[in-house]
């Protein structure tokens, strides 16, 4: 039988806590959870080499990065099968290192199938590479490209959306999601950081020119007026999409030979370009550029989008001239040297629009020639990835040059969390995406669409590899009221309020029970999507803080619900929280001949108690009444 490997976890109580100077004096390791990981324990076999791992983030070049820390290895020697030991023969005088980018194993307990990972974390191979990334290690993928979470308010759904999204793109099974919740948030951070996760919330404002594409007004810094213009913008979603279809791609080995495209070759003379254009810079050396027309230009900034600015030499205008990134691509695919360029005011106008055609033309004339160079030196073999660096633009044109391969195990994955997602008019948002999202219209897949894009005329589709997770208060509607056509292309998960999450007691009222209390009464006189979450509860431990929360959220709340009936607000609370003042002047209105004058007279006044206010004593005794104690 083939050695298996696995990397396990050491530390409890969301990491506060090591056990491994236990683990090893006892010769074991301990699943932590008595409800989590029992069945992959027992199948542990006697042999497998375990590793005691930690996972965390750290900074390194600027870039937070996440890291494998391994702190010991040792031997299965016995497996009782109960879920919850393992014998284990540690390796003596052990010492620790860490791997950089090793977050993937942040389960408590994670089999290693890569080989290479297997070298890097189980042998001496360690020593021997620098600069190492782990592979990720191929599981079976048990989350659904399109995903709602639904319940009603404070169940926790943004809070879940965040251990989803991370055990996405770290490849974790839905069983394996974030144990602890501080390493969590740090990766969920760094991907956010490098673009792998987009979050956003759907409103009523929001459209479809927001989330895929649409025209909008831009300043043009070119024109010495600032004159306004407009152009067409890439929405949030579609910029994911082009992302997420690049890593798809990346690899020469999908294309029919190994030379690089026309943007591969401009970016690289650009990236070389702007190198050299820094490094003179910095020393206050001129950038000169020569001109079409003989004139000197000169470059005398670089913008945090990388354009350029450049000035003639003796214009007396205070700014300079933008030369966009953009732009340039634009004119460096379309012309294949220089030469092709024989009306310069022309021949540019006719490619970008706009003015000041010599000062591209002098910045184009020094891409050509590095060009020149990089198609020379350019010695990659079939297979070797392709830079993951570029510009958006340029990453753009490369989708319509590399043919897209199906979606891999090392395929970088991408994931948009919709905050919301029935708050906003989704139909009208999501436009043709309606169709491009099911999972066998994906970009890759057997029958994969795309359409054409309204504003911008260009083919877009969806690719397998970007995840769709929106989350819904059902409170504000209910999911049956939602879009049909989107109801049918996602899977839904139901969050409800889970009262054992709550722990504490206050003046020995358990929290549970009056969560359970509360909950039963609104499920009775309302609905089950009405609920309250436990979220409302968490972390209380005081009577000061308690009586904060439902005047500030519980009773808020209430009165939403139930649309001011404080009739039924007092069914669920007791007469502790909402008093009754029966109406006992005889003449409390005015002589007029009303059919239901009598009716009025008697109908009751309630009072909403201030809880903030209420002594401690009154409070705790309120919740007596509505614990009907």
């Amino acid at each position: 039988m083939k050695k298996e490997y696995y990397c396990a976890g050491f530390t409890w109580n969301n990491g506060k806590d090591s056990q491994l100077k236990r683990f090893i004096q006892e010769g074991i390791w301990e699943n932590g959870y008595d409800d989590k990981h029992v069945e992959a324990i027992k199948k542990v076999p006697i042999g497998s080499e375990i590793a005691a791992k930690t996972s965390f983030t750290r900074k390194k070049n600027g870039e937070t990065i996440s890291v494998l820390g391994v702190h010991g290895l040792g031997t299965v020697t016995a497996n009782p099968g109960d879920g919850k030991f393992l014998s284990v023969k540690w390796q003596k005088d052990f010492q620790p290192f860490e791997i950089d980018k090793g977050g993937a194993y942040r389960s408590t307990i994670t089999r290693v199938v890569s080989q290479k990972n297997i070298d890097l974390i189980f042998s001496s191979k360690t020593k021997a590479l620098n600069n190492v990334e782990l592979d990720i290690d191929l599981i079976s993928d048990t989350f659904p490209l399109n995903q709602i979470l639904f319940g009603p308010p404070g169940t926790g759904k943004t809070y879940n959306t965040i251990a989803k999204a991370v055990a996405i793109i770290d490849r974790l099974s839905e069983e394996e999601e974030a144990e602890d919740r501080n390493s969590t948030r740090n990766r969920y951070k760094e991907l956010t950081t490098n673009g792998q996760i987009v979050f956003c919330t759907f409103h009523q404002s929001m459209s479809y020119e927001d989330f895929i594409e649409g025209i909008k007004p831009v300043l043009n810094q070119e024109d010495s007026d600032g004159n306004l213009s407009y152009r067409i913008e890439d929405g949030l979603f579609k910029r994911l999409c082009v992302e997420a279809r690049y890593e798809l791609s990346k690899t020469v080995s999908s294309r029919s030979s190994a030379e690089m495209s026309q943007a591969e070759i401009f970016n690289a003379a650009y990236n070389e370009f702007i190198s050299r254009v820094e490094d003179k810079l910095e020393i206050g050396q001129p950038v000169e550029l020569g001109s079409v027309t003989g004139l000197k230009l000169y470059v005398t900034d670089i913008s945090d989008h990388l354009n350029l600015k450049v000035k003639h030499d003796g214009d007396v205008r205070e700014k300079p001239y933008t030369v966009s990134r953009q732009r340039l691509l634009k004119l460096y695919t379309n012309f294949k040297r220089i030469e092709e360029i024989k009306n310069v005011h022309k021949d540019i106008r006719g490619v970008i629009g706009g003015s000041n055609t010599t000062a591209y033309w002098a910045v184009l004339s020094e891409l050509y020639k590095i060009a020149q160079k990089t198609k020379k030196a350019d010695h990659r073999e079939i297979g070797q990835p392709l830079d993951s660096g570029l510009a958006y633009d340029t990453m753009k044109l490369l989708n319509t040059e590399i043919p897209l391969i199906e979606e891999q195990n090392s395929s970088k994955r991408f994931v948009i969390i919709i905050d919301e997602i029935n708050r906003g008019n989704v139909s009208q948002i999501f436009g043709e995406l309606i169709s491009l999202i099911e999972d066998d219209k994906r970009l890759g897949a057997g029958e994969a669409l795309e359409a054409v894009l309204p504003y911008s005329k260009e083919k877009f589709g969806v690719p397998r590899n970007l995840y769709i997770i929106g989350t819904m208060n059902t409170a504000d509607r209910s999911v049956e009221a939602l879009d049909t056509a989107l109801r049918r292309r996602f899977s839904f998960q139901e969050i409800s309020p889970d009262p054992e999450l709550l722990k504490n007691e206050v003046e020995a009222f358990a929290l549970r029970d009056i969560l359970k209390t509360i909950n039963k009464r609104i499920g009775k006189l309302l609905d089950r999507d009405h609920l309250i979450g436990h979220s409302y509860f968490l972390n209380l431990e005081t009577v000061s803080e308690l009586k904060i929360a439902f005047q500030n959220k519980i009773i808020p709340l209430l009165q939403e619900y139930f649309f001011g009936d404080y009739g039924k607000i007092g069914l669920v609370l007791g007469q502790g929280f909402i008093s009754v003042e029966e109406a006992l002047e005889s003449r409390l209105f005015a002589d007029f001949d009303h059919a239901d004058y009598l009716a009025f007279s008697e109908r009751p006044i309630y009072t909403l108690q201030n809880t903030s206010a209420m002594s401690d004593e009154a409070f705790v005794n309120a919740l007596k009444l509505l614990m009907n104690r």
